[in-house]
């Protein structure tokens, strides 16, 4: 709407290259994952083309390019040398098409939400983050978003029940 009214508005766009199900697709496809997903970005820019949806390649990031994921190994390491991770086994969510773990949320009436096949219980030993000693603070700020309270029930939900499971583990 902004831009209709001539307002300059940044349009960042973000093309999310990492994960199971491209790597299990370049691999049916015979291709190199990174190949197939430049590949996918620019048939995605052709289309944005075709339909007059124009954005600004300053304002785009690719998730396989280092100058993204090298602030996500930056943080990795913070975060260990910081305890802030740890390793544990886990039952989780497992996509024996994918080959992947899914999120609860990634799971609708018992059924995985991409390959559409019924989800398997799988102990693996996996990371978390540990959030103990965020927690209240977590919590406090939460209440200063402006999101709804059916959004900050969830965030508030996932954030006990992670304290729960930290406190169960340690």
């Amino acid at each position: 709407i902004k831009f209709l009214e001539k307002k300059n508005v940044l349009h960042p766009i973000a093309w999310d290259s990492f994960g199971l199900p491209a790597e299990n697709i370049s691999k049916i496809n015979n291709l190199c994952p990174l190949k197939w997903t430049i590949s996918n970005i620019k048939l995605m820019r052709n289309q944005f083309k075709k339909l007059s949806i124009y954005t600004n390649k300053n304002s785009e990031f690719l998730t396989c390019d280092f100058n993204f994921y090298k602030w996500e190994f930056f943080l990795l390491i913070y975060f260990l040398k910081n305890d802030l991770l740890y390793k544990n086994f886990e039952k989780v969510y497992w996509d024996k098409e994918e080959k992947c773990i899914l999120s609860n949320e990634q799971i609708n009436n018992n059924i995985c939400w991409r390959s559409g096949i019924k989800p398997e219980k799988k102990k693996i030993f996996t990371w978390f983050i540990n959030i103990k000693k965020y927690t209240k603070r977590l919590i406090f700020n939460l209440k200063k978003i402006k999101w709804s309270n059916k959004i900050k029930k969830i965030q508030n939900k996932w954030i006990n029940i992670k304290l729960f499971f930290i406190r169960k583990i340690f």
